[in-house]
């Protein structure tokens, strides 16, 4: 039974699942889920989207979890980025001296919800401007918790960026920021706090009402100092070939 949600005015929309490791499923590894989430409306219409990977811990030797995802094939930037900023080299969580998340982290089951930094594959969780404003982010994020993808899984993060992949021009960086920014706070409304101080990183305890970060006022997680993670890779990839660009100039 797909979840529907009636808006009036707009229509009815249903939410429709699909396994990614179907597709190629001897490639994935055995501690790997991928999921897709899409909103239908009543048209057919593809209005909205999120995706999501689940790391099985119990299926990975503790000391092997940076390696595992950063060498996962499948997993993309994002696991690799959360393997190296949120967890030591014996998967330990790194930053229980910041409160909101501490060592109930070393040993859960997460999923890892699709920021999509780069914008490389269109993974990144996505609502159609029309229909925005309306509530379907809110109501896709807490359908996908009730997956069965989620029954063993105890925290989501995301790594997030701008909804909108037509923003990428590094002279769009004040705009880009700002809709960054409108990103955050949608996460934020959806219970995510930040894990650290400057990984960029949110997590959501799921099924914990009473854990420090749900207990943590929007208002009191402050996020304005974050800076977009697309932005700053452009910004790198320009400076590297400028300065590529200024060496051979020399010759």
């Amino acid at each position: 039974m797909f979840p529907t949600l009636n808006i009036p005015g707009l229509g009815v929309f249903k939410i429709k699942y699909k396994r990614m490791n179907d597709d190629n499923p001897e490639e994935y590894d055995e501690w790997l889920e991928h999921y897709k989430a899409t909103i239908i409306g009543a048209d057919k219409e593809e209005v909205g989207r999120v995706m999501w990977r689940s790391v099985n811990r119990l299926l990975i030797y503790r000391g092997g979890l940076q390696d595992e995802l950063e060498m996962s094939e499948y997993g993309g930037m994002e696991l690799e980025h959360i393997g190296r900023k949120l967890f030591d080299k014996n998967g330990d969580f790194l930053h229980e001296d910041h409160g909101t998340f501490n060592a109930e982290l070393n040993l859960s089951n997460f999923a890892v919800i699709a920021g999509d930094p780069c914008h490389s594959s269109g993974e990144n969780m996505y609502i159609k401007p029309g229909y925005r404003g309306h509530g379907l982010g809110s109501w896709l994020l807490s359908q996908i918790y009730d997956h069965s993808s989620f029954e063993d899984i105890s925290f989501a993060f995301v790594w997030p960026t701008v909804l909108d992949s037509e923003i990428q021009s590094c002279e769009q960086t004040e705009e880009r920021q700002s809709s960054y920014c409108r990103v955050l706070k949608f996460f934020q409304k959806n219970g995510f706090r930040k894990v650290d101080q400057s990984s960029g990183i949110l997590g959501y305890a799921i099924y914990w009402d009473d854990h420090v970060s749900r207990m943590l006022p929007m208002e009191s997680d402050k996020v304005d100092h974050l800076i977009d993670p697309a932005s700053q890779a452009e910004r790198q990839n320009a400076n590297a070939m400028a300065a590529l660009a200024r060496a051979f100039g020399q010759y």
